[in-house]
Protein backbone atom coordinates (compact mmCIF):
# COMPACT_ATOMS: atom_id res chain seq x y z
CA UNK A 1 0.00 0.00 0.00
CA UNK A 2 1.11 3.83 -0.77
CA UNK A 3 0.36 6.53 0.73
CA UNK A 4 1.27 10.30 0.74
CA UNK A 5 2.31 11.84 -2.84
CA UNK A 6 5.41 13.50 -4.05
CA UNK A 7 8.35 13.51 -1.30
CA UNK A 8 6.21 12.31 1.19
CA UNK A 9 5.07 8.97 -0.27
CA UNK A 10 5.85 5.89 1.46
CA UNK A 11 5.39 2.15 0.92
CA UNK A 12 3.94 0.33 3.75
CA UNK A 13 4.11 -3.98 3.89
CA UNK A 14 2.79 -5.75 6.09
CA UNK A 15 3.54 -9.38 7.42
CA UNK A 16 1.38 -11.11 10.12
CA UNK A 17 0.75 -14.58 11.65
CA UNK A 18 -1.56 -15.89 13.89
CA UNK A 19 -1.70 -18.22 16.76
CA UNK A 20 2.35 -18.16 17.65
CA UNK A 21 3.64 -19.12 20.80
CA UNK A 22 4.66 -16.54 22.83
CA UNK A 23 7.67 -19.12 24.58
CA UNK A 24 9.02 -22.32 23.31
CA UNK A 25 6.99 -24.31 26.36
CA UNK A 26 4.14 -26.98 25.71
CA UNK A 27 1.66 -24.47 27.93
CA UNK A 28 3.13 -21.26 25.80
CA UNK A 29 0.74 -18.68 25.34
CA UNK A 30 -0.60 -17.95 21.90
CA UNK A 31 -0.34 -14.64 20.40
CA UNK A 32 -0.70 -12.80 16.79
CA UNK A 33 2.44 -11.32 15.25
CA UNK A 34 2.58 -8.19 12.66
CA UNK A 35 5.25 -6.79 11.55
CA UNK A 36 4.98 -3.34 9.65
CA UNK A 37 8.43 -1.91 7.05
CA UNK A 38 7.56 1.57 5.63
CA UNK A 39 9.51 2.28 3.23
CA UNK A 40 10.71 6.02 1.74
CA UNK A 41 10.92 4.92 -2.43
CA UNK A 42 12.85 7.98 -3.17
CA UNK A 43 15.92 6.80 -0.35
CA UNK A 44 15.40 3.39 0.04
CA UNK A 45 15.61 4.16 3.05
CA UNK A 46 13.02 1.70 5.70
CA UNK A 47 11.81 1.71 9.35
CA UNK A 48 10.37 -1.78 10.67
CA UNK A 49 7.57 -2.27 13.61
CA UNK A 50 7.06 -5.59 15.12
CA UNK A 51 3.85 -5.73 17.68
CA UNK A 52 2.25 -8.53 19.13
CA UNK A 53 -1.01 -8.81 19.89
CA UNK A 54 -3.92 -11.36 21.16
CA UNK A 55 -5.92 -9.98 18.19
CA UNK A 56 -6.90 -11.58 15.36
CA UNK A 57 -5.09 -10.16 12.27
CA UNK A 58 -6.29 -10.38 8.79
CA UNK A 59 -6.05 -8.45 5.33
CA UNK A 60 -8.60 -6.62 6.31
CA UNK A 61 -7.37 -5.14 9.42
CA UNK A 62 -3.89 -5.40 9.36
CA UNK A 63 -3.38 -1.76 8.66
CA UNK A 64 -5.47 -0.63 11.33
CA UNK A 65 -3.87 -3.03 14.19
CA UNK A 66 -0.28 -1.62 13.32
CA UNK A 67 -1.47 2.00 13.02
CA UNK A 68 -3.02 1.01 16.86
CA UNK A 69 0.42 -0.81 18.23
CA UNK A 70 2.52 1.70 17.50
CA UNK A 71 0.02 4.03 18.87
CA UNK A 72 0.47 2.34 22.07
CA UNK A 73 4.50 1.89 21.74
CA UNK A 74 4.39 5.70 20.97
CA UNK A 75 1.90 6.29 24.54
CA UNK A 76 4.22 3.48 26.80
CA UNK A 77 7.70 4.54 25.38
CA UNK A 78 6.95 8.77 25.43
CA UNK A 79 5.58 7.70 29.29
CA UNK A 80 8.75 5.48 30.48
CA UNK A 81 11.18 8.35 28.39
CA UNK A 82 10.22 11.49 29.86
CA UNK A 83 10.23 10.69 33.24
CA UNK A 84 13.97 9.67 32.46
CA UNK A 85 14.70 12.59 29.93
CA UNK A 86 13.44 15.52 31.67
CA UNK A 87 14.90 16.06 35.16
CA UNK A 88 13.26 13.39 37.20
CA UNK A 89 16.06 11.35 36.87
CA UNK A 90 14.07 8.05 36.81
CA UNK A 91 15.67 5.54 34.29
CA UNK A 92 15.90 1.85 34.48
CA UNK A 93 19.39 1.54 36.35
CA UNK A 94 17.10 1.74 39.44
CA UNK A 95 18.44 -2.15 40.21
CA UNK A 96 16.97 -3.93 42.69
CA UNK A 97 18.50 -2.85 46.07
CA UNK A 98 18.05 -4.46 49.45
CA UNK A 99 14.43 -5.30 50.46
CA UNK A 100 12.08 -2.22 48.59
CA UNK A 101 14.98 0.40 47.72
CA UNK A 102 14.31 0.39 44.16
CA UNK A 103 10.01 0.83 44.42
CA UNK A 104 10.80 3.67 47.24
CA UNK A 105 12.97 5.87 44.37
CA UNK A 106 10.94 4.50 41.81
CA UNK A 107 7.37 5.54 43.27
CA UNK A 108 8.80 9.07 44.54
CA UNK A 109 10.19 9.58 40.97
CA UNK A 110 6.69 8.91 40.25
CA UNK A 111 5.11 11.14 42.43
CA UNK A 112 7.37 14.09 41.44
CA UNK A 113 6.23 13.08 37.77
CA UNK A 114 2.59 13.08 38.59
CA UNK A 115 2.72 16.48 40.87
CA UNK A 116 5.08 18.14 37.93
CA UNK A 117 2.05 17.19 35.24
CA UNK A 118 -0.98 18.44 38.42
CA UNK A 119 1.53 21.82 38.48
CA UNK A 120 1.57 21.80 34.57
CA UNK A 121 -2.30 21.31 33.86
CA UNK A 122 -3.77 23.59 37.33
CA UNK A 123 -1.88 26.03 38.66
CA UNK A 124 -1.34 29.40 36.84
CA UNK A 125 1.63 30.61 38.67
CA UNK A 126 3.68 27.25 37.46
CA UNK A 127 2.81 27.85 33.79
CA UNK A 128 3.92 31.34 34.06
CA UNK A 129 7.29 30.11 35.48
CA UNK A 130 8.00 27.41 32.81
CA UNK A 131 6.59 30.50 29.98
CA UNK A 132 9.56 32.74 31.78
CA UNK A 133 12.13 29.60 32.39
CA UNK A 134 11.70 27.24 29.40
CA UNK A 135 10.99 23.73 29.11
CA UNK A 136 10.15 21.18 31.98
CA UNK A 137 13.83 20.31 32.39
CA UNK A 138 14.61 23.97 32.94
CA UNK A 139 12.20 24.52 35.05
CA UNK A 140 13.06 20.87 37.67
CA UNK A 141 16.77 22.07 37.09
CA UNK A 142 15.96 26.22 38.45
CA UNK A 143 13.60 25.06 41.81
CA UNK A 144 16.28 23.46 43.47
CA UNK A 145 19.28 25.96 42.27
CA UNK A 146 17.39 28.98 43.53
CA UNK A 147 16.17 27.46 46.51
CA UNK A 148 19.61 26.50 47.55
CA UNK A 149 20.44 30.37 47.49
CA UNK A 150 17.37 31.57 48.42
CA UNK A 151 14.44 30.89 51.54
CA UNK A 152 11.32 31.64 50.76
CA UNK A 153 8.44 31.86 52.75
CA UNK A 154 5.96 29.05 50.64
CA UNK A 155 5.88 28.16 47.22
CA UNK A 156 3.80 30.40 45.71
CA UNK A 157 6.27 32.99 47.01
CA UNK A 158 8.89 31.11 44.51
CA UNK A 159 6.92 30.54 41.77
CA UNK A 160 6.25 34.60 41.47
CA UNK A 161 9.91 35.45 41.96
CA UNK A 162 10.62 32.23 39.28
CA UNK A 163 7.51 34.07 36.55
CA UNK A 164 8.94 37.60 37.04
CA UNK A 165 6.51 38.92 38.74
CA UNK A 166 8.61 39.70 42.23
CA UNK A 167 11.69 40.25 43.75
CA UNK A 168 14.27 37.77 44.88
CA UNK A 169 13.77 37.50 48.75
CA UNK A 170 16.37 39.81 50.95
CA UNK A 171 16.47 36.21 52.95
CA UNK A 172 19.24 34.24 51.56
CA UNK A 173 20.03 31.11 52.90
CA UNK A 174 23.53 30.61 53.94
CA UNK A 175 26.01 27.84 54.54
CA UNK A 176 28.44 27.74 57.44
CA UNK A 177 31.82 27.08 56.17
CA UNK A 178 32.86 24.12 56.84
CA UNK A 179 35.32 23.53 60.23
CA UNK A 180 38.34 21.00 59.53
CA UNK A 181 39.60 19.37 62.62
CA UNK A 182 43.06 18.49 63.62
CA UNK A 183 41.95 14.80 62.95
CA UNK A 184 40.49 15.45 59.68
CA UNK A 185 37.17 15.75 60.63
CA UNK A 186 34.65 17.94 58.97
CA UNK A 187 31.83 19.34 60.92
CA UNK A 188 28.18 19.50 59.66
CA UNK A 189 26.97 22.23 57.70
CA UNK A 190 24.24 24.12 58.93
CA UNK A 191 21.62 26.29 57.02
CA UNK A 192 21.39 29.68 59.27
CA UNK A 193 17.56 31.02 59.08
CA UNK A 194 17.21 34.62 58.97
Amino acid sequence: MTRGKGNRRRLFRYRWCNTLPLRTDDDAMPVNGLERVIENPRNGHRRRFAFITSLDIDASNVGERAACGRARWKIENEAFNTPGNFGTSLSHGFGHGQDTLSTVLVTRNRLAFAMRGRCDMAQDLWQQARTVVGTRKAMVQHIPIITRYHLFGNWTEMLLVMAGRKAVPARPCTTAPIAISKTGATADRTRKMP
